[in-house]
């Protein structure tokens, strides 16, 4: 719990930080779509299902020039997967607290603005149960083998359309972290996302 809130004093620093220099803040959501790649002694699963989830949270856009921007943000966000069982599914929900650190490129085309971006990002792992019809077990964090590694970091890549205030668009996680503290194991995260923003203070 002492962790919890560590974590949550940093972020809002960071948040505080990021919108002292912010031109644009914007309030985001959206659907995620989780899956994972499973390798044991490298062989990897092949039984793995995408899982659906959310993130929502908000991102702080500062740009150069008319295209282009650096887009942090803060966001809540569920990974995972789930293997078809009979009778039963297997479902492994984890979730984090993730900082994207995204580059934005902008194309305008008459009155839509489209944009594409990249970037690294960090989360932080907080809250995770794996379940089994109505038997669930939370996951325990740590650096041991058989507990779960609380780091997450990898890439971001997406394109979208701006209208207005509102933008839309579909990004993709490549987790490069492992889950797993095992040698011979290795769990990292995928994950589809499509989202809605809302920027501040745009007409």
């Amino acid at each position: 719990m002492k962790q919890l809130f560590r974590l949550a004093a940093i972020l809002m620093v960071m948040a505080f930080a990021m919108n002292a220099q912010a031109q644009t803040i914007g309030l985001k959501a959206g659907l995620n779509m989780a899956s994972m790649v499973i390798k044991v002694d490298d062989e990897k699963a092949d039984d793995i299902k995408m899982k659906p989830g959310f993130h929502i949270g908000a991102t702080f856009e500062m740009p150069f020039g008319d295209m282009l921007a650096f887009e942090p943000g803060v966001l809540l966000s569920t990974k995972g997967y789930k293997i078809d069982g009979d009778p039963d599914d297997f479902v492994f929900n984890v979730m984090y607290v993730e900082v994207p650190l995204n580059a934005k490129a902008y194309f305008d085309i008459g009155d839509l603005k489209l944009f594409a971006l990249a970037g690294p990002y960090i989360g932080i792992g907080v809250t995770g149960k794996s379940k089994v019809g109505d038997d669930s077990e939370d996951i325990e964090w740590g650096t041991e083998v058989g507990e779960a590694n609380r780091i997450d970091y990898g890439l971001n890549i997406g394109a979208g359309v701006q209208i207005g205030a509102i933008e839309a668009g579909i990004g993709y996680g490549l987790g490069l972290g492992n889950m797993s503290n095992a040698d011979d194991v290795s769990y990292k995260h995928r994950v589809l996302g499509i989202s809605v923003a809302y920027k501040l203070g745009m007409n």
